[in-house]
């Protein structure tokens, strides 16, 4: 058996899985930063929903590449890859176990034994993150989110939640390893800070594809609106259940996200001694946070009766949360743009981000 204890002695339970996975490998190098900070640091606050034909809607609140955005930040050497070949793939990423690194690896929940009850029966959710700490000849070893100790997956349930499927949010054998450079101290100062907020901002106003950002909210909406008009009631009802299940219970969604960031920028007001506008930007989070799960709540019920009552309560606290999410963003916007000095290294914050 080869295990990476010294990643498993830094492994706690946490808040979402890509952001977990990323806090237990940087501890594992004797990086000290929060769960709050890596999903602040990595630009993580966005906004995607998409439409897979026979597969449904996947709703996110979250950007993409939380752990590329990380490293690019911090200077940390950054690896990955996807393959359709499991064999080729496991191959690589033991490599990486014998040299103490670990490995952040893509799953499909629906093969992981030790999430059975915790969800139905044939949940397929390929997008999940845990960390790989080690391996036998029968077993993978995973560090996960939501379990303190670390989880023997035998080996032929671990290969099908890795490889290729026909599903568009397949694992696709996806991996990612983060290379601290021996030495290095590695600090969250504010100037990181004020990059990371931007690249944020930037991806919220303008992203690099479709029904992503502050318009996708919008879209996603609008066309929640028309499911109750232009849809058959069973498909209606899976697609609020859907929306509603990804929103909240899987902490993909807008309010656990809303959460994270919104401590994220109180930490960091209070940190950098920031102008208070920015604690106005933390509670305005802290208040998304909490009309995306009531909008989370609302789904869940029109899954069962979309009254013309629910209807309308769902347009209320769909309009609030855009104009929120629109005020939040805008504000970021424009602290952004007057420019902060960075005294220490000489450097000024002030970026183009129209």
């Amino acid at each position: 058996m080869m295990i990476l204890n010294h990643v498993i002695d830094n492994h706690s339970i946490g808040v979402n899985c890509c952001t977990r996975s990323i806090t237990t490998v940087l501890k594992s190098n004797n990086i000290e930063i929060s769960e709050t900070d890596v999903f602040g640091m990595s630009s993580g606050l966005g906004f995607i929903y998409q439409y897979y034909k026979n597969e449904g809607y996947f709703v996110s609140g979250r950007n993409e590449s939380l752990e590329l955005n990380l490293c690019y930040l911090l200077g940390i050497d950054y690896k990955q890859g996807y393959s359709d070949d499991f064999d080729h793939t496991w191959i690589l990423n033991k490599e990486y176990i014998d040299q103490d690194i670990p490995v952040i690896v893509d799953l499909n929940i629906e093969f992981l034994p030790y999430y059975k009850g915790y969800f139905d029966e044939g949940f397929r959710f390929g997008l999940h993150n845990a960390v790989l700490v080690g391996y036998d000849h029968e077993h993978a070893y995973l560090l996960d989110d939501r379990f303190i100790d670390v989880k023997a997956v035998p080996l032929d349930l671990y290969k099908l939640s890795r490889s290729l499927d026909n599903s568009s949010n397949a694992p696709r054998n996806g991996w990612r390893v983060m290379l601290p450079a021996a030495g290095i101290d590695i600090r969250c100062d504010q100037f990181t800070f004020f990059l990371a907020v931007e690249t944020m901002v930037y991806r919220m106003l303008h992203p690099f594809a479709f029904k992503m950002g502050l318009e996708g909210i919008r879209m996603f909406f609008r066309e929640v609106k028309l499911w109750s008009k232009n849809s058959f009631d069973d498909v209606r009802r899976q697609n609020y259940q859907t929306a509603s299940f990804l929103l909240e219970k899987l902490g993909t969604g807008g309010g656990n996200f809303r959460r994270m960031y919104s401590r994220f920028i109180k930490n960091s007001s209070e940190r950098y001694h920031l102008d208070n506008e920015f604690n106005i930007v933390s509670q305005k989070y802290a208040i998304l946070s909490v009309e995306w799960k009531r909008l989370s709540q609302l789904l869940d019920k029109m899954s069962l009766d979309d009254s013309l009552i629910l209807q309308q309560e769902f347009l209320d606290i769909s309009s609030f949360i855009y104009e929120q999410e629109k005020e939040a963003i805008y504000l970021l916007k424009r602290l952004l743009e007057e420019g902060y000095p960075y005294d220490a290294k000489g450097r000024n914050i002030k970026r183009i981000i129209t």
